[in-house]
């Protein structure tokens, strides 16, 4: 989970306690010289991804690739899922990554809508944010 969207997305929306148990038994193993190794980097994206709405993986789980992936919420608000798009690392850059990333975001929220989710009035307003 430490080097792909789709993890970070999921750690990211844990419980602080299950979040550092899930953390503390994880390794961090190298998949590319971009994976992130060091728990607080580690600590740091997850931080972002709440506020950002989505988690991007750059060339970390394999090299010319890269992720952007959103949460999906149940009706009770929790993360239940996550989405993701993937892409070639090349087509990451700017306005490519952020207009991926807010179809990301809206596909993951109109599921989470689908099972019962309501977003809250600034939620409603979204999309990605950069």
């Amino acid at each position: 989970p430490h080097c792909t969207a789709l993890g970070k997305v999921l750690l990211a929306f844990l419980p602080e306690i299950d979040r550092d148990r899930v953390l503390a038994s994880l390794t961090l193993e190298p998949m590319t010289q971009k994976t992130v190794t060091s728990l607080a980097a580690l600590r740091k994206q997850l931080g972002r991804i709440p506020e950002q709405g989505y988690a991007v993986e750059l060339e970390e789980f394999h090299l010319g690739g890269a992720c952007v992936a959103a949460p999906i919420r149940g009706s009770q608000g929790r993360v239940i899922a996550a989405i993701s798009s993937s892409l070639f690392a090349s087509r990451a850059e700017g306005d490519e990554l952020r207009t991926i990333a807010r179809e990301v975001v809206s596909s993951a929220g109109r599921i989470s809508v689908k099972l019962g989710y309501v977003p809250s009035p600034v939620e409603m307003g979204g999309g990605a944010r950069e």
